[in-house]
């Protein structure tokens, strides 16, 4: 299995159990895919260089896990607008 680590950006306006709830809901994914999660760290509020879709600041956020490569990897696609707290 090959170790990963993503950053998340979740919106401002996202209360501390919103939060978590998106966080979640992203381990949530990276599971479904056969994934483990090895640790998920909060890096707190930060401030954009530029203002990004109206924001002016996010929730950062670093999961570290591990995941077998796919055998046929899929076909890069554009990153889609998703839903209020960042998950599609």
């Amino acid at each position: 299995m090959n170790k990963y680590e993503a950053i998340c950006i979740f919106p401002e306006a996202l209360k501390d159990n919103e939060l978590q709830d998106a966080l979640n809901r992203a381990a949530a994914e990276i599971k479904k895919l056969g994934g483990e999660i090895e640790g998920t760290t909060r890096l707190g509020k930060r401030v954009f260089a530029r203002t990004l879709k109206k924001q002016n600041s996010g929730h950062y956020a670093m999961i570290n896990f591990q995941l077998r490569p796919p055998k046929n990897p899929p076909e890069p696609r554009p990153v889609e607008e998703t839903d209020k707290d960042g998950i599609a």
